[in-house]
């Protein structure tokens, strides 16, 4: 009896961690990018929890490049690079951070582009553009 409470509660919380993973993965971006070559995909957390709210919490996730502010070459020659976040048509947010708050939004559209740079200010990869509206 005991052994089959426990499959029973097992079988429910792998069943709500594929339904978590399966409605997260639905929020990104597709990789962009050549295979093997750096890329990024990004997502828009929670996007209209804090549209409300007037902020927008950007997230990044890359491959095959090292987000790093000095010029290193890995073993295996994965470039280093960082990430620019532009608001609209304001100046970028270069960082290496891979999760970005922009807050005190005003009503409206909004555009947020994020790109993977090298260290010499080229892209490495297709730039990603995210839409939001503020209520």
């Amino acid at each position: 009896m005991i052994a089959r409470r426990v499959r029973c509660f097992v079988g429910m919380a792998l069943v709500w961690l594929a339904g978590l993973m399966l409605a997260s993965a639905q929020d990104w971006t597709y990789w962009n990018g050549a295979q093997g070559h750096p890329q990024l995909r990004v997502m828009l957390r929670d996007k209209e929890q804090y549209a409300r709210i007037h902020t927008a919490n950007v997230e990044v996730e890359v491959q095959n490049v090292w987000l790093h502010w000095v010029t290193a070459v890995s073993d295996a020659g994965i470039p280093t690079g960082v990430l620019a976040y532009q608001l609209d048509h304001c100046a970028p947010v270069v960082t290496t951070e891979t999760r970005v708050r922009f807050e005190q939004l005003s009503k409206g559209d909004h555009s947020i582009t994020v790109t993977l740079l090298g260290l010499d200010d080229k892209p490495i990869a297709p730039k990603v553009r995210l839409q939001l509206t503020i209520p």
